[in-house]
């Protein structure tokens, strides 16, 4: 079935009505471009190219980045705490007999967030 939509879309596109846009619009005016949308793509594709050549790309800055790879390692004290708080809420801390539940959450929080700390730092010195 995929393959005669595309089939279709793609003879649409390469046999275009050649009068598509001749019809006047609203009030009598004609269309400045009268043509088809296979012309359309051309003068499209060669503004693009000659447009792309004439910038070079400029690195991406600090600010342009996504949050998480500002900063590693706060999102991964973030993932850990978060990891181990699940970690803590999925375990049978009721026949605990040495702590209470939120001792071993915030025991299982604390270790998460530190191994997240340094799986961060870890990252933050790879991508330098």
């Amino acid at each position: 079935m995929k393959r005669i939509v595309g089939m279709l879309l793609a003879a649409a596109l390469v046999v275009s009505p050649p009068v598509l846009y001749a019809a006047p619009a609203r009030g009598g005016v004609d269309r400045p471009h009268a043509g088809s949308l296979r012309d359309a793509a051309r003068r499209e594709g060669a503004r693009l190219a000659a447009t792309s050549q004439a910038k070079s790309p400029a690195p991406p800055s600090s600010h342009e980045r996504n949050w998480v790879a500002r900063h590693p390692v706060l999102f991964g004290t973030l993932a850990g705490a978060g990891v181990g708080v699940g970690f803590a809420a999925g375990s049978d801390c009721q026949n605990s007999s040495d702590y209470t539940c939120t001792g071993i959450a915030m025991f299982y929080a604390g270790t998460g967030a530190a191994l997240g700390a340094l799986g961060g730092l870890a990252v933050s010195l790879f991508q330098r």
